[in-house]
């Protein structure tokens, strides 16, 4: 596989910087919704993103706990104005108090409290997700397509993955006003032994 890719980040993206566990550290930098330009060649088969495809960015250094277990979902789209929508929420890793969840419309952030995910465990791909948050300005439901799946145990590290791609649909309130969204990406739940 190779590609020629270029974004643009017409707004802001959001850094967290926070304690994890006793001595370790926990920091990431998000930015979602981007417009994106270029092409990938697959298999010699060449694939050009179309005038509306967006990207998210994901950057993270940290030394979590030896066992870890967290949800995140991310996706990007556009609001009924054409406006272009980035969302990346994510529970169980950042140390209480602290966040990278926000939605970005048009590049500009817009942070949220807290992100619940309501879902089946022994059934990720075949149910639908709910994914909202406690301020009551996301309420989406994410409808499973295909999985990214891993399960890996080898005593002293172990990694047991379920990353179901799909679609998201729900509202997002912003100023106030709750706008009709359908957005492209992913949930996981993720558990890890390091």
């Amino acid at each position: 596989m190779r590609g020629e890719i270029v974004y643009r980040e017409p707004g802001s993206g959001v850094s967290t910087a926070s304690r994890q566990s006793m001595f370790g550290f926990h920091y990431t930098y998000k930015s979602a919704g981007l417009p994106i330009e270029g092409k990938v060649t697959v298999n010699g088969e060449e694939y050009v993103f179309s005038k509306n495809a967006l990207a998210l960015l994901d950057w993270t250094a940290s030394t979590p706990p030896r066992q870890t277990a967290w949800n995140w979902a991310a996706g990007v789209g556009h609001d009924d104005e054409g406006n272009p929508i980035g969302i990346n929420f994510s529970t169980g890793l950042i140390a209480a108090g602290y966040t990278q969840n926000a939605v970005w419309i048009s590049g500009h952030p817009q942070m949220l409290v807290g992100v619940n995910f309501d879902y089946d465990q022994r059934d990720v791909l075949g149910k639908p997700w709910h994914v909202y948050s406690v301020d009551h300005v996301v309420d989406l439901t994410f409808h499973p397509d295909l999985e990214r799946f891993e399960d890996v145990n080898l005593g002293m590290v172990a990694s047991s993955l379920h990353q179901p791609f799909g679609k998201f649909e729900g509202t997002i309130k912003v100023g106030g006003k709750k706008t009709e969204v359908s957005l492209f990406g992913f949930c996981e739940e993720h558990y890890a032994k390091w």
